[in-house]
């Protein structure tokens, strides 16, 4: 994809739940291991990830690019989990409550790179994903995501 992970600017707190007076941690989305991976709590659409960015930001963070999206689609340790899993077939991208992207997600275990008009970003600032549709695993329709890598920063 090129540019940077959003990380050399500043760090977020990443939460996920089926709707959002039910989020919970998920750190596991965004931490760099492909052998960990979120796991919907309930089967099928409907599931809200939320980046939230930091209230306080140093001056020079503020007014911060996000201009992209790398996303390991499914759980994809082996090709049994990615399989037996669901997978998220459309999602909605909004950044504080406006949704600026639909993004499209091919039924495949290679990364995939999304690419919009950038974003400034700054303290207090949203980024959500709402799961619309997914891909049926064979052994269980609650959905899963390996690693979400937002592009940006630079």
């Amino acid at each position: 994809m090129g540019g940077c992970s959003l990380r050399c600017a500043f760090f977020w707190e990443t939460l996920a739940g089926s709707s959002k007076s039910r989020l919970k941690p998920a750190s596991e989305l965004c931490d760099d291991d492909a052998m960990t991976s979120w796991i919907s709590s309930s089967p099928g659409p409907g599931e809200i990830i939320q980046f939230r960015i930091p209230k306080k930001l140093p001056k020079d963070c503020r007014d911060t690019p996000f201009y992209g999206m790398n996303i390991a689609n499914g759980v994809i340790r082996t090709l049994e989990e990615f399989r037996g899993y669901a997978r998220v077939k459309t999602m909605t991208l909004s950044v504080s409550h406006k949704p600026i992207a639909r993004l499209h997600l091919a039924d495949t275990w290679r990364w995939q790179d999304f690419h919009f008009e950038d974003v400034m970003l700054n303290q207090g600032d949203l980024i959500e994903l709402t799961i619309d549709e997914i891909y049926p695993g064979n052994t269980s329709q609650q959905p899963g995501i390996t690693e979400i890598v937002l592009q940006g920063a630079h």
